[in-house]
């Protein structure tokens, strides 16, 4: 539970970086991990 808002924060990160918007598409690669799973 402790690991939860670090993974929060890096899948926002990631997203932010890429410049992520409405219309855009990703692959997001580890989609079962903690971060992936946020991402999706």
């Amino acid at each position: 539970a402790a690991s939860l808002p670090l993974a929060i924060i890096t899948a926002y990160q990631g997203l932010e970086r890429v410049e992520f918007s409405s219309g855009k598409s990703i692959l997001v690669l580890g989609g079962a991990g903690g971060v992936g799973s946020l991402v999706i």
